[in-house]
């Protein structure tokens, strides 16, 4: 099942996954797909609001590939 790779903005984070509005359907929500380790706590200095790529597969999982800007405070923990 291939998946899709998304652009969009981030609307919730609890604990290791998010919920991400694609840019290109701001009234629509993600299921849950997960922060990768190197995203997670200050690393990916992830927030509410932050532009991200995604990918999302057919049955609702996906995960968070990095954010649009590229930025982050770079500290893997």
């Amino acid at each position: 099942m291939p998946g899709v790779i998304e652009k969009g903005i981030i609307t919730n984070i609890d604990g290791n996954k998010a919920r991400v509005s694609p840019s290109d359907a701001a009234g629509l929500v993600s299921a849950q797909i997960t922060i990768p380790q190197r995203l997670r706590s200050n690393s990916g200095n992830l927030e509410k609001g932050t532009a991200v790529v995604y990918v999302l597969f057919d049955d609702q999982t996906g995960v968070l590939l990095e954010r649009i800007d590229g930025e982050g405070n770079g500290l893997w923990q």
